[in-house]
């Protein structure tokens, strides 16, 4: 039985989108600490293994959080068009962003709300970095620098990321210009 035959239900509305989640969905947290443990095992060696752990748990849920910082970008610009994201659902390996009737839509509208989840993570990562600056705190750092790097993965053109939709239009944008 694959992820999608499960029902899925809603765990929390955002600006009146509904998370949802499934008997799966627990299994998209754990690669998240795993990688922030093994971020802290490597950046922060003066600590004892332990220490270490601890923090790895810590970045570990900063990335959730920053995950669903960014799908609230997506939120954010899904309704500035139409039709706006029906849905977040949260899968085991990623937030998958709905929308209703997607293939009437214009291909603007995609470009929109693609780029709203880029936009918030890079906007995240900048006031992070800039709060590191002032306060100098290792947390800020690694919000800002995992930000910068969601940011960059998103962005490439392939199969389930931001960056696949946007090129497309882009490219759709590109080629409609010099065909005038």
């Amino acid at each position: 039985m694959n992820s999608q035959s499960i029902p899925y239900r809603v765990l929390l509305t955002v600006l009146g989108i509904p998370f949802t989640v499934n008997a799966q969905s627990w299994q998209f947290v754990p690669p998240k600490l795993v990688i922030g443990i093994i971020v802290a095992l490597i950046a922060k060696t003066g600590s004892s293994v332990f220490e270490r752990v601890g923090w790895g748990i810590v970045y570990g849920l900063l990335l959730v959080t920053l995950l669903c910082l960014h799908i609230l970008g997506h939120i954010l610009a899904s309704k500035m068009t139409s039709p706006p994201m029906s849905e977040a659902r949260i899968t085991p390996v990623l937030i998958q962003t709905l929308y209703p009737d997607d293939a009437n839509t214009l291909g603007w509208a995609h470009l929109i709300r693609s780029l709203g989840g880029p936009i918030m993570t890079i906007l995240l990562g900048l006031i992070s970095l800039a709060a590191w600056t002032m306060l100098g705190n290792h947390l800020l750092l690694f919000f800002a620098l995992a930000n910068f790097a969601i940011a960059l993965i998103v962005l490439l053109p392939l199969p389930s990321v931001d960056g696949e939709v946007i090129w497309r239009e882009v490219g759709k944008w590109a080629k409609s210009r010099m065909q005038r």
